[in-house]
């Protein structure tokens, strides 16, 4: 019996072995097209993120070419199509193939993608020319793809010796180090060290010793967003974008001396602004925003530029019961007085040892209101007359830029309307201080400092006919 049972299951077990070749030819291409369709929906997400922060813009993508998938063996080399940009004025940016490499995962869906930049980048204008370029020196970009969620749920790159030349502008600029890096909670983070932008039409140069933004949230939020605040800021750069934060220290601007002007330098150890948006739906919505700067110095300065250069500054900004729909729709002031919108702004701050402007505000938009809002605000001031008297002498300074003087006469003219209106007192250490209260209410009268101001606002235009 003994010898029956062996070659029965010799024969066994050379049917499996068999059979799984088999079963493994019969499978393999539903599991390879499987894979390719999830690579396919990659590619369309990166050409569409490329494709969609450019037209938001205002730039036109042009595409020509389909994405190509090779099957390696052990991973997929990934060719997108060939991508460039063109705006209203002719110009193009040409980006070229972004290729892409992508291994499998741990799990099901979960991809290993490591991606390539064309390097460098050139913009021309409509007549053909080259205006500007971007190139790479290295990069490195490596991220886990979920085809579940559609997302990349970690991000690392790095990219060195980054060359810039805008020629219209004459501006020459490097960045020897950019990292990026994003996590699962849609939390991303760019940082730059040690840029340096060279103008070469006035020899000023601009150096950042480091510099950085971060930015995060739900998705959702990003359209009504947009729809609401400046292009400028870079919300869509970011996995969500309700929350962006940008610093910078260790900020140096060059002026070289022209026509027996001294050359100076513009300091600022830190600049910081960040934006915050909450509960962006309906009517409900609510943002804050922050920032300010600090070590901000002028070498070398006159005694009377040294006391009208502020050295800090801060504010924190919060809107409430903001009208976010109707704002995304294009409504305006009407739409704000409805909801009943409040606008606070807390702790803003401008000084440096020889004063400090300290306010605070909250207007309410009020559509009963005849001027549509109510709130108050106040003003304080301390060493107004030391900083009146440094503008006063820096205007007076033969030696001082003539470009400037219109905005020291503007600011003299400010001053001495503070020194006429405020209230004076002193402060928490004793220091004579001018107040400064602005009240407009319900019944629209504008209140300085307790006396009703509305009746002179409204002969002003009159006088000056």
């Amino acid at each position: 019996m003994t010898g029956l049972y062996i070659p029965c299951m010799i024969h066994r077990i050379r049917l499996v072995l068999l059979v799984f070749p088999a079963i493994a030819f019969l499978l393999a291409p539903a599991a390879n097209a499987a894979q390719k369709e999830e690579l396919q929906a990659l590619s369309g997400h990166i050409m569409a993120s490329l494709t969609g922060w450019a037209g938001n813009r205002g730039w036109e993508a042009v595409t020509s070419g389909e994405t190509l998938i090779e099957d390696s063996g052990t991973y997929y080399a990934v060719t997108l199509p060939h991508l460039s940009f063109k705006d209203h004025t002719g110009r193009t940016l040409e980006v070229g193939l972004v290729a892409l490499n992508a291994l499998p995962g741990n799990k099901p869906g979960e991809w290993k993608v490591t991606l390539a930049l064309p390097t460098p980048l050139i913009m021309k204008d409509i007549k053909g020319e080259q205006i500007m370029s971007v190139g790479l020196g290295s990069q490195s970009f490596s991220g886990a793809w979920s085809s579940p969620l559609s997302a990349f749920t970690a991000i690392s790159a790095r990219y060195g010796d980054i060359r810039i030349d805008y020629l219209p502008a004459g501006l020459k600029g490097g960045i020897p180090s950019l990292t990026l890096t994003a996590d699962q909670g849609g939390m991303m983070e760019l940082t730059g060290l040690n840029a340096r932008l060279l103008f070469e039409k006035t020899g000023a140069i601009l150096t950042v010793s480091r510099f950085g933004v971060r930015g995060g949230g739900e998705g959702a939020k990003v359209a009504k967003l947009r729809g609401i605040l400046p292009d400028f800021l870079p919300l869509d750069a970011f996995l969500g974008g309700s929350g962006v934060t940008a610093t910078a220290g260790g900020i140096n601007l060059f002026l070289p001396g022209s026509q027996g002007h001294t050359e100076r330098t513009v300091v600022a150890e830190n600049i910081r602004a960040g934006i915050n948006a909450r509960n962006l739906s309906g009517t409900s919505g609510s943002m804050n925003a922050e920032g300010g700067f600090s070590g901000l110095k002028v070498v070398p300065a006159s005694p009377n530029l040294a006391a009208i250069v502020p050295a800090q500054m801060t504010f924190k900004l919060d809107a409430a019961n903001l009208p976010v729909d109707a704002l995304a729709a294009g409504g305006g002031m009407d739409a704000m007085a409805q909801a009943g919108t409040a606008l606070t702004l807390r702790n803003g701050t401008l000084s440096n040892p020889s004063y400090a402007f300290n306010a605070d505000f909250m207007q309410t938009a009020n559509m009963a209101a005849p001027l549509k809002t109510v709130g108050r605000g106040t003003l304080a001031v301390s060493g107004l007359d030391t900083l009146t008297n440094a503008v006063a002498a820096e205007l007076d300074n033969p030696a001082t830029a003539p470009e400037l003087k219109p905005y020291l006469r503007d600011v003299l003219a400010a001053l001495m309307a503070m020194q006429l209106t405020g209230k004076p007192g002193k402060d928490n250490s004793g220091k004579p201080v001018k107040t400064i209260a602005l009240e407009n209410n319900a019944n629209g009268q504008v209140l300085l400092n307790g006396q009703d101001i509305g009746v002179l606002m409204r002969m002003m235009p009159k006088m000056g006919k």
